[in-house]
């Protein structure tokens, strides 16, 4: 719930929620995948602060196969450079999660950020006014890439993603913010994927924090005379 000082409070669940997993959305990251439950269940998420270097390449090229598809359907830029992905992936700060398979190739990929300066584009005052509680103990976590490799193509693979993630947001009573296009948010229903990740956990509240729309005039020559 959000309390006075406009924080949001997040209650961990007293029972696990026994409804089933469903298979989530289709889009450019979010494919549908084909493995069975029996072999997705065996996988595990591991927690990096530091990615190895000589993994990062392999990482990289999921990422760009994921994200590319993106900045031709959000006239805002939707993906890193290389640069700014190898420095994500090397910063102590950003907490990677991530998903192989049995030979160590890479399946998902989520990176989240309790420093919220890391991340550009944000405004910490923003965040320092609106949660100060968690703001000040360094709970508001920000999470500015998650992935799942096109050929292993998985809700599945998603919520494992996701139920680790929200495992250490329960155990902080954080906030979870992220940002997302009009495509992954209409086509993809990224918030409602998350949002429905969360609710299986504790109990949690969505709030819009803002919205910014691009516009485009096209003109089209002089008005003719009348």
């Amino acid at each position: 719930m959000v309390d006075s000082e406009g924080g949001i409070n997040i209650e961990p669940k007293t029972e696990a929620s026994s409804s089933p997993v469903p298979d989530l959305a289709t889009g450019p990251h979010f494919p549908v995948t084909e493995k069975r439950d029996s072999e997705v269940h065996q996988i595990e998420v591991k927690k990096l602060e530091v990615l190895p270097e000589a993994e990062i390449s392999e990482y990289l090229a999921v990422y760009r196969d994921a994200f590319d598809p993106l900045d031709e359907l959000s006239p805002a830029k939707q993906s890193m450079t290389d640069e700014e992905f190898r420095h994500e992936m090397t910063s102590p700060g950003v907490m990677k999660y991530v998903v192989e398979d049995e030979l160590g190739q890479v399946i998902a990929l989520a990176c989240m950020t309790t420093d919220v300066t890391e991340v550009p584009w944000l405004s910490p005052k923003y965040y320092e006014k609106n949660f100060p509680e968690q703001f000040a103990r360094q709970a508001v976590y920000f999470v500015g890439t998650i992935l799942v490799h096109p050929e292993r193509r998985g809700g599945r693979h998603l919520m494992k993603l996701l139920d680790s993630m929200g495992g250490d947001m329960v155990a902080n009573q954080g906030v979870l913010a992220f940002d997302c296009c009009g495509y992954n948010s209409e086509q993809v229903h990224l918030p409602r994927i998350i949002n429905k990740a969360a609710s299986r956990l504790c109990e949690v509240e969505e709030v819009v924090l803002d919205q910014q729309t691009y516009y485009a005039f096209a003109y089209k020559g002089p008005k003719q005379p009348d």
